[in-house]
This record gives C-alpha cells, structure tokens and sequence, in this order.
C-alpha cells in the first residue's frame, strides 16, 4: 500500500508541480493539487500524501506544505483531520439547484424551502463599468447584464442583476428570451461550458433602493433595500460571474447556505 501511495505522490509530483511559474512554493504545491483534484486525478474520499512525503518530494519545506494544505482546507477542497491525515473533500450537489435565494418554509413543512419563480426581463451587452468590473477583471471586455426577477411563494419579489464576460459564456445573449424565464445560469455554465461554480462569496450592503427596482416590486420611492451580493468562483479560483439580489424587507428566513462549499 506504501508502495502505490509513494508511486502516486511522485507521479502527482512529476504532472502537477510547475517549476517555472513565479509563484511562491506554498502558492505552487495548492495550485498542483487544485489542478489535481479538478483533473480527477485525486478524487473524493482519496487520503493525500502526508506532510513528511511532500516535504521529501517537493522542493517544500514542512512549513510550506502546512501552509498550502491549510489553504485548501479554507478553501473545503481537502478535510484534514488530526491523526490520520488529509482527504479530499465531497463537494457533489452544493449548488446545482436554486441556492441564494431560499426562503425556509415555516408553513406546511411539505418542502424545506418556498417555490422560486423566475423571470427574465431584460439583457445588455455593453463596456459598462460597475462594481462587478475588477472582481470579474473586465478590462477593456464587455459584460453581459441580464435583469430577473424572483418570485418567492408568490409574494415575495426580489430584483436581480447578473454580470458576467461576454466572451466568456456568449450564450446568456445568444439564448431565445423565451428560454430564459427559469433558466438555472449556474448548470448552463457548468454544463455548457465546463466551469461549475466551486466556491462563492457572499457579502449583504445596504443601499437606497434604484427607482426601477421599486418601480417593478412595488417598494417605497426613496427607500432602503439590503443588497445580498454573490461571486461565483470556479475550483482554481476564477471568478464567473457578479449577482446582486434586491431583497424586499418582508419578514421571512433566508438560508445563506455553506458559502464555501461547491457544485
């Protein structure tokens, strides 16, 4: 069994470990196993090499590979446990149903969450700029801006905007707007163009709602809306898309979910 894990660390070692990128080490051994666990060459459930065995076959010291095992670990990539070693983490199904916005039902029970409507309303392509322009590393590109709104239990409305590189997923302006109304953009992307969102952030601001939000859900002109704020990450860490959710002060529980855990 030693023989094979040996043998698989020095191939993981040989195909991943870049020895030309300017990168520091730490930096250069989570990025071998971020490629490696993506290319499923370390897969769920899989120990990885302990700490002695990528000390004696990387150019790392102890303390570097402790300091790219703990980032993996922030990351949910890996589960270190004490003992008995690292593992790939299982990150199946985290977010390929709807995720940001889900209202508990404190009804009836007969879902754990309320029903989640969409509907398209508008799509821009343009060289606007906006918070969403150095997260998503814009540049000189244009982005994609598509308008929805959510429709929670039928009465709870909340106003969307989604941004992401035209570029990079030319489908959200090409798709029949009839196609829209619905449409899960996480497993379009994901499936169509092979970027499952692994990690998210989330951050909630509070800001005087736009008049067309309180226009279309029917708020107070002049008002306050708490803005939930969500970036979608792939595994390596690229960012795919800027989403803000206008969210109405109605009373209701918002479950936030796991922010780091994946598709």
């Amino acid at each position: 069994m030693a023989g094979t894990v040996d043998k698989l660390t020095k191939n993981f070692v040989a195909k991943y470990w870049n020895d030309s990128s300017n990168l520091s080490k730490h930096q250069k051994l989570k990025n071998a196993f971020v490629n490696a666990i993506s290319d499923g060459y370390w897969t769920v459930g899989m120990r990885l090499p302990t700490e002695s065995k990528l000390t004696e076959l990387t150019p790392c010291s102890l303390g570097t590979v402790q300091r790219a095992l703990r980032d993996l670990a922030v990351d949910c990539l890996i589960e270190r446990h004490r003992g008995s070693g690292s593992v790939v983490a299982d990150m199946n199904g985290k977010l390929s149903d709807p995720w940001h916005i889900r209202y508990e039902n404190t009804e009836d029970g007969s879902s754990p969450y309320y029903e989640l409507q969409t509907r398209f309303l508008s799509r821009v392509s343009s060289n606007a700029k906006g918070l969403w322009s150095t997260i998503l590393d814009q540049g000189n590109e244009q982005i994609t801006k598509i308008d929805r709104r959510f429709v929670v239990d039928g009465r709870i409305e909340i106003y969307s905007e989604f941004y992401t590189l035209s570029t990079r997923f030319p489908e959200f302006m090409e798709l029949p707007t009839d196609k829209m109304d619905g449409l899960n953009f996480k497993k379009l992307i994901a499936n169509r163009y092979k970027a499952p969102t692994q990690k998210v952030r989330q951050h909630l601001r509070f800001q005087k709602t736009p008049d067309h939000v309180a226009n279309l859900c029917g708020r107070p002109a002049g008002g306050i809306s708490p803005v939930l704020n969500v970036v979608a990450y792939t595994l390596s860490g690229e960012p795919i898309f800027y989403q803000d959710f206008f969210l109405p002060l109605e009373e209701g529980n918002l479950d936030l979910g796991v922010a780091v855990r994946g598709l």
